[in-house]
């Protein structure tokens, strides 16, 4: 009751009517937007990406992946694809997902892929035991729009209750399917610095892990989260404790489903990585979402 107070009071009084407004488009509701809509509200300094270029990058790792087509959907008559990329192992130890692209304007994940692909392949032994999937980009329209919704307007990380969009059903079903032991979901945003919201059964020891190796790759960590709380530590947000629990039950109510809240249902350890689309160069935004890539699998592979 105390956190849910201290949330309501956060949320109305210490935030501005624009950070309302905002808050209310980008939270309280699945399809603020007609289609593909940029937003224009905030000031992100986009990392460019040719989709036609960036599929051709992936396909040098075919030795590595196999590489399929996870869900096409069509635009303007025009097709855009999900690629779903998994480097399978008979007997794996344990089985990790990675999603990037989930929101189009949030393109250092995307990038970050290429890096992650090399790292696999570099350091085949390493992840020998490792049963690795990708699904890059989930929302291809998005990114070719630089745009944070889909096709349809629709918020693709706010559709897991009603399921309008086809992104989301492919990504539950396949969620269900795959039965990943991890979860990485590479996002950005507003704030300043990286910070990872872990969901399910992270303890605070292990989460520090992943938090500590940002730090020794010297790369800022957020102080002050979207919903202007203080994170204590640094660069960490725990869903079990924290605003964004509050937020989630307050928008479940009225229809909108976030895959964190879903995963968080099913018992599946997932953390967000959230980069800084503006207060960060943009090598060190392609290098965290690396970085914590690297520090998840060392723990799953010792664990």
């Amino acid at each position: 009751m105390k956190l849910f107070l201290k949330s309501l009071h956060t949320l109305f009084f210490k935030t501005s009517a624009r950070e309302r407004k905002l808050l209310l488009k980008h939270y309280f509701t699945s399809r603020p937007v007609d289609g593909p809509e940029q937003a224009k509200e905030f000031e992100i300094d986009f990392i460019e990406i040719d989709l036609d270029k960036h599929f051709k990058r992936i396909k040098e790792f075919a030795d590595t992946f196999r590489i399929s087509t996870g869900l096409e959907v069509e635009y303007n008559n025009k097709k855009y694809k999900t690629h779903d990329l998994h480097r399978s192992v008979q007997t794996p130890s344990k089985k990790l997902l990675i999603i990037a692209g989930m929101h189009g304007n949030e393109t250092s994940g995307l990038v970050a892929i290429l890096d992650i692909l090399e790292e696999i392949q570099n350091n085949a032994q390493k992840y020998k035991n490792l049963d690795i999937r990708i699904i890059t980009p989930l929302n291809p329209v998005g990114v070719a729009y630089k745009s944070r919704f889909n096709e349809q307007g629709i918020d693709i990380n706010r559709d897991f209750k009603k399921f309008d969009s086809p992104q989301a059903k492919f990504l539950l079903d396949l969620t269900k399917k795959y039965e990943p032991d991890f979860i990485l979901n590479l996002h950005e945003g507003p704030h300043k610095g990286v910070f990872l919201y872990m969901k399910g059964n992270i303890s605070r020891n292990t989460g520090g892990k992943f938090v500590d190796s940002l730090r020794k790759n010297e790369i800022e960590l957020t102080k002050i989260g979207y919903l202007k709380e203080e994170l204590d530590p640094p660069g960490a947000i725990y869903l079990n404790n924290s605003y964004y629990s509050i937020l989630m039950k307050l928008t479940n109510l009225i229809g909108v489903g976030y895959y964190d809240d879903l995963l968080q249902k099913m018992s599946i350890p997932c953390i967000t990585i959230e980069t800084s689309w503006h207060s960060m160069k943009k090598d060190l935004r392609i290098k965290s979402h690396l970085v914590v890539f690297i520090s998840v699998c060392e723990e799953l592979i010792i664990s």
